[in-house]
């Protein structure tokens, strides 16, 4: 729980069977806001190539939204209200998408509203996050730790964007 808001993080390996390929390694995150306060299914994308190929299949039911705001040329937004996304993902949303994208090596990040209070990120990153390091061998560094602290406060300060949260 962050500020009223539920949060989960998951780190992420999955395969495709048919292709018996590595589809996404990276991160998870589900945050459920108090509320109904979203609008419609968006869906926030720096990956292209995932929103070319889902557009006319599993996105059919969406339509692109022009958004004319700083850092908007870096993504692609759908959704089943465009009007209602447009005024939702504004200049604070897209910079603190960028940043987070920004702090995972330039991670080309997906963000999805839905339901009336969930957002759900998906961010490609191949580095273990959640992975207890080996007892046995003496932490040289706190590099690695530190940067998870940012790469996870970096993904809270999406929820300040919403202001929905109950002040503690």
């Amino acid at each position: 729980l962050y500020k009223g808001v539920k949060v989960m993080f998951s780190e992420v390996r999955l395969t495709s069977r048919k292709k018996r390929a590595n589809v996404f390694t990276g991160v998870f995150a589900v945050l459920e806001v108090p509320g109904n306060v979203l609008e419609g299914h968006t869906i926030i994308t720096a990956d292209s190539a995932m929103a070319r190929e889902s557009a006319s299949t599993r996105w059919s039911k969406l339509s692109p939204v022009k958004i004319q705001q700083p850092g908007a040329e870096r993504f692609l937004v759908y959704s089943d209200k465009p009007e209602a996304a447009s005024l939702l993902v504004g200049e604070k949303l897209l910079k603190e998408l960028g940043e987070a994208s920004d702090i995972f090596n330039k991670a080309d990040l997906t963000a999805v509203l839905f339901r009336s209070k969930f957002i759900f990120l998906m961010i490609p990153h191949r580095e273990d996050m959640f992975e207890p390091s080996n007892v046995f061998l003496p932490v040289s560094s706190q590099h690695h730790a530190l940067k998870c602290k940012k790469e996870i406060e970096r993904l809270l300060e999406i929820i300040d964007i919403f202001e929905v949260y109950k002040a503690e």
